[in-house]
């Protein structure tokens, strides 16, 4: 699965099964960790990195806490409480 360095957003979707437009939100909104690089295209790339993170916050947000409170979320991360991923 993971061969590549980078990836883009349509794949990042595929490997987490989260539609682009949650991923996008996320980056906006959690973009303390979630930094995704770009191409000169301006498409933005992935890395393994940036998926582990967006599976971490995937179980925060949908199993672990079931809320939309990002704030919650970004605390919950540096504490390095996400170690389940989904």
């Amino acid at each position: 699965m993971l061969k590549k360095i980078a990836f883009l957003i349509n794949e990042v979707s595929a490997f987490t099964s989260l539609p682009s437009h949650v991923i996008k939100f996320w980056k906006k909104d959690i973009n303390i960790y979630l930094r995704p690089g770009r191409t000169s295209g301006r498409e933005g790339w992935y890395r393994k990195r940036d998926i582990e993170i967006i599976k971490r916050i995937k179980y925060l947000r949908y199993q672990y806490i079931q809320d939309r409170r990002y704030d919650l979320i970004v605390s919950l991360l540096s504490q390095g409480k996400a170690d389940e991923t989904a």
